[in-house]
């Protein structure tokens, strides 16, 4: 059981802790509210904090003043971690305390769990370090004790300082400036790798360019719409943007040679000839790269969904249910295992027309904390998978995950439970499309599925994710990925 508290100090001084419950939890100063605070930088609805299993995300109803989360603005879905600190507008700041029996939140095995983030364990290391209040003491003393030589020492170290610190910024200045073409070029190269996009209306899409060869910088700079070429519906060919109606004008090139004060006049292009445009340096957020493992994974484990999709708030709640099993060396071992004998899952997928990604990381799903026998636990649970594959349905990654959720159901018999569950939601929601219906998210938010399944095909999410690269994650191994 995971439990969420608030801790804040009321308008008299006196401080409260109170309990989040419910799968959504809305705080602002309208007595309506879950948890209302009279503050007149609040907004009437100010943030919502929403429960996904064991993982807790918080949005901002877009308040008035806003909302940081440990001094940051937050304008997208937030997971929270213990030790976390929101401020509502400025007005009010409360302490997040996460409570839970999971072992990945209980105990230090990662910076989730333990509620430490990158400065929190810098600032573990400066704990650790010699005290600097008696460091500075006995500086003082050997100072103050010290004879003529000594002080002329610690002169001319002061004088020397300085100029070792500069000589040491100019060449790592100068390494940074020749490798630095490099490092864009392999952010270039890469960028395929972890950006995919969907048909359907995502908000995460807003900011990732579908064609990131055909970003320019001046676009980037200016903010202006991107000039690009558009197709003819009618031949199928595409056409040029164009200024000034009939042809697009080039820049002037500067002439190489510097006493050249007449350059050449702008030549046009004609009409028909496309333009190269130039590459823009791309900078590949941390969410964008997990976002594009996860995208990976959706669609190794289902037979026929190229474009899957994972929303702005869906992937804070994986990517927190991720940083549970960041570092963890018992799925490192359960990963190479299942790496190692690769073959024998391949072989009993194909018995069952199963996909092997999906088998294997079931087997990992299953056996979560503990280190087993992979192929073992995979042909354990084959029969149940199979019979649920043909109720529920494989073809989509979502359809996968209905299957994860539902698999005590199979072990127990009841392989039709969630293919008539999602037949009636259909039914009662003609309004919305089948696709939206047969997700785990949906059924979430209607109340149809148990934090135990819910808990059950998130953690499969995310360990699929990591297996597509489990170094990115500090799991230290190799890649465990089927074509």
């Amino acid at each position: 059981m995971t439990e969420l508290y608030l801790k804040f100090v009321n308008s008299n001084g006196e401080e409260e802790r109170v309990l989040v419950e419910g799968e959504k939890y809305v705080i602002g100063r309208h007595s309506e509210n879950d948890l209302s605070i009279v503050n007149a930088k609040l907004s009437r609805k100010h943030i919502k904090i929403e429960r996904f299993a064991d993982v807790f995300v918080v949005s901002d109803l877009k308040s008035s003043n806003g909302t940081k989360l440990n001094d940051k603005n937050i304008s997208d879905p937030e997971s929270l971690k213990n030790g976390d600190k929101l401020n509502l507008g400025g007005g009010i700041e409360l302490q997040v305390e996460i409570i839970s029996d999971n072992p990945y939140l209980a105990n230090g095995s990662s910076a989730a769990s333990s509620g430490a983030s990158e400065s929190d364990e810098e600032d573990f290391e400066d704990s650790v370090s010699p005290n600097s209040a008696n460091s500075g003491v006995s500086t003082k003393s050997v100072s103050n004790q010290g004879g003529g030589s000594s002080g002329s020492g610690l002169k001319f170290f002061f004088i020397l300082a300085p100029l070792m610190g500069l000589a040491i910024i100019l060449v790592i200045g100068g390494a940074l400036f020749f490798l630095s073409d490099k490092g864009n070029a392999e952010v270039a190269k890469n960028n395929d790798e972890f950006i995919f996009t969907s048909d359907e209306d995502d908000d995460f899409l807003e900011d990732i360019p579908e064609n990131l060869s055909s970003v320019e910088d001046e676009s980037s700079s200016s903010g202006n719409p991107l000039p690009d070429s558009t197709k003819d519906e009618t031949s199928g060919t595409n056409k040029p943007t164009q200024n000034n109606e009939n042809s697009t004008e080039v820049p002037p090139n500067n002439s190489s040679n510097p006493t050249d004060t007449n350059p050449p006049p702008p030549t046009p292009i004609p009409q028909g000839i496309e333009t190269i445009s130039t590459p823009r340096k791309v900078e590949v957020k941390e969410t964008d790269k997990i976002r594009g493992l996860a995208l990976s994974f959706m669609k190794r484990i289902a037979k026929k969904d190229p474009r899957p999709v994972l929303t702005t708030k869906q992937l804070a709640v994986v990517n927190a249910k991720i940083k549970q099993y960041k570092g963890s060396g018992v799925l490192a071992a359960n990963i190479k295992d299942a790496k190692n004998n690769a073959s024998q899952i391949q072989s009993l997928a194909n018995s069952k027309n199963i996909k092997p990604q999906f088998l294997a990381t079931a087997a990992l799903t299953k056996l979560g904390n503990q280190r087993g026998n992979v192929v073992a636990t995979a042909q354990g649970m084959l029969e149940v998978l199979d019979n649920l594959n043909i109720s529920i349905g494989d073809e989509l990654a979502n359809d996968s995950l209905l299957v994860i959720a539902s698999y005590n159901q199979g072990v127990a018999g009841k392989n039709l439970a969630m293919r008539d569950k999602l037949a009636k939601l259909a039914n009662d929601n003609p309004a919305v499309s089948s696709r939206q219906v047969r997700t785990i998210w949906f059924l979430r938010d209607r109340g149809e599925i148990s934090n135990q399944e819910f808990e059950l095909a998130l953690r499969f999410l995310a360990i699929g994710t990591i297996t597509q690269n489990p170094k990115a994650f500090n799991v230290n191994t190799e890649a465990l990925a089927f074509n």
